[in-house]
Parts: structure tokens; sequence; C-alpha cells
């Protein structure tokens, strides 16, 4: 059976609400809802590249794992892309940051997934006063969209 990218997409994002079941994130949100929000913002009708911002935390946070995505019929391009944006634990932060640089998937992805965590309005609207660690969290992000887009957008 022809597996189409609208179905691999359908498929992530099946993949993506069951295994981040449970999983919130620190305003108690269910979590699910940061990657679909990382895919919408992308703006694109690439349904690789959609996969890949749902699927983008899967290795990372959940029990799948690379094979796992392989066997379940995900091209190359996807997994590149998911595994570009995991952070292995025995990692600096800088090998990371120079992994994703190396795929542009996964620059277009990271630039919307750094976005979307440093927005500390998520936090007040629910009453959680941003921390010192919060703040340091978000500068390093943006020192890590700088490099990722080191020159601003040409306004139209």
């Amino acid at each position: 059976m022809e597996r189409t990218q609208t179905y691999m997409l359908q498929q992530m994002i099946k993949y993506a609400i069951i295994f981040h079941k449970g999983q919130v994130d620190r305003a108690g949100q269910p979590y699910i809802l940061h990657p679909l929000h990382v895919m919408s913002s992308l703006n694109s009708s690439d349904l690789e590249l959609m996969q890949i911002a749902v699927g983008h935390d899967l290795l990372e946070d959940t029990k799948i794992t690379e094979e796992w995505l392989r066997l379940a019929g995900f091209t190359d391009r996807v997994i590149n892309g998911i595994v570009a944006l995991t952070k292995k634990k025995s990692q600096s932060y800088e090998d990371y940051q120079q992994q994703v640089l190396a795929n542009p998937d996964a620059v277009r992805v990271k630039l919307k997934d750094l976005e979307h965590n440093m927005d500390l309005k998520r936090l007040s609207r629910v009453g959680i006063v941003p921390t010192e660690k919060d703040l340091e969290r978000q500068q390093r992000y943006l020192d890590f969209i700088r490099l990722l887009q080191p020159f601003p957008p040409i306004l139209q």
C-alpha cells in the first residue's frame, strides 16, 4: 500500500497524541498542544516538514525510537529532521546547535519551537510568575534563534 504524505501526517499526529498522552507543559496544558502549535506556525503546505514539526519531541520525550519511526513508514527526510532536533543526554548544547544547523528542515522547525518555548505569556495566563531560570532559558533560546537566523527577515 502506498502511503501518501497526507496519510503519514495523520499518522504522525495520531502517534504524537498517543505517546505524549499524560504529558503537560509548565503551564499545565496538554503537551500535544506544543507540537501542534509548532506545526501550524510553520504556515507551510510541505507535509513532510509538518510531520517533522509534530514529531520533533517524540525521540527525546517518549519511548518512540528512530527505528520505530522507520518501521512505521516515515521517510528518511522526516526521520532525519526529527533526529536532528533530538538532543542526546550526553550531548553538549553547542554540539546540539550544530546538529540542528546541519539540517535545513530542523532549522525551520527549531525556530518555531524556540519562539513558542520563549512565550512566557503561556505561563502568566495561568498565574505562574516566570522565574530567574525561565528568564535565563529565554535568553539561551534567543541566542539560539540568532544562530539559526543571523539576519532579520527583509520587510516586504
